[in-house]
Formats: structure tokens, sequence, C-alpha cells
């Protein structure tokens, strides 16, 4: 991986901006028809790979947060 420049980087980000906020926009717009489905399909598999239990480092650390958008 190589280093970022902090500089160019932030320079990057104020000019795109706008466009990458209107493009954020049109695609919460666009949700698949069976994204519950979907959503229930990808649970499933994560939690096949990952075993939280296994360590437990991250519950130690921090709280874990669930944000619900009505």
């Amino acid at each position: 991986m190589q280093p970022v420049n902090l500089y160019s980087f932030r320079k990057k980000v104020s000019l795109y901006k706008k466009y990458f906020q209107k493009y954020l926009r049109r695609v919460e717009k666009l949700k698949p028809e069976d994204l519950d489905t979907l959503a229930e399909q990808l649970n499933a598999e994560v939690w096949q790979e990952v075993d939280c239990l296994s360590c437990a480092q991250l519950l130690q650390t921090m709280t874990p947060l669930l944000r619900i958008k009505t």
C-alpha cells in the first residue's frame, strides 16, 4: 500500500465533494426490490466467516451501536 499525501487528498476531496454527494443521493434512491432477502443472505455469509466470540476484542473496546433510519 502506498502512503497517502494528505494535502493532495484533502484538495481532491474539496474539489469532488459536491459530485460525490450528488452521486450518493442518486444511489440512495436506487434500492433493489429484494433488499431484505439480500441483506439476510449477506448476513448469513458474513457470520459463517466471522466468529466474534473467538477473541471478543472489539466488544472489550467499544459498545456496539445500531442506528435505524425511519
